[in-house]
């Protein structure tokens, strides 16, 4: 079987095991493949990350995954610093193929069945295989918000225990920068 080296949560499944009838797989992350995301991906915990996916070989040189992740995944707010936990579900619609990227369609003429099919470009299927551990995680960190907010936190109008944050401050025109160049420019 092929283990991916820089995979946290793999698991391939052999191409040649599946059909052209949908097969399921339930994927679970272990705690231990949990907390080397939670790493990979820079964020507090992954708690939970799980998926239900169907897969199918409609010809060969091609599966077709479909399904849904559920994950609880714990981040850090960018304004108030505080940690809190996120709920994210997320459909899945991928293609593997073992065209190569550059490929095209095919010289004879058959324009392959992606145009159909609204998915992301297809992904590699690599030795025979494909990784649906690591499809499933990078979908995962796609969805990850880059700068999280806590629920109910804005950057304007935030207070800290020091007092109002810099949102607020800006309303002092001692504080604010471009009053003391409007003051300056009316002396000139």
């Amino acid at each position: 079987m092929m283990d991916s080296p820089n995979s946290e949560f793999s698991r391939p499944i052999a191409v040649e095991s599946l059909d052209a009838e949908q097969t399921r797989r339930d994927v679970e992350a272990s705690e231990a493949e949990r907390r080397s995301l939670a790493t990979r991906f820079d964020v507090v915990a992954v708690n939970r990350l799980t998926a239900v996916l169907t897969l199918r070989r409609p010809q060969a040189g091609l599966v077709e995954v479909s399904g849904q992740i559920d994950a609880e995944v714990v981040q850090t707010c960018v304004v108030s610093l505080q940690e809190f936990a996120s709920e994210i579900r997320e459909d899945v619609n991928l293609i593997f193929t073992d065209q190569p990227e550059d490929g095209g369609p095919e010289e004879d003429g058959d324009d392959g069945d992606f145009e159909d099919i609204e998915t992301e470009p297809p992904e590699p299927i690599v030795d025979g295989f494909v990784d649906i551990g690591e499809a499933v995680a990078q979908h995962l960190f796609l969805r990850l918000d880059s700068f999280p907010r806590a629920p109910g936190i804005e950057f304007e109008g935030y207070e800290t225990e020091a007092g109002p944050g810099p949102a607020n401050t800006a309303q002092d025109e001692n504080a604010n920068p471009f009053a003391k160049l409007a003051e300056l420019k009316e002396k000139l």
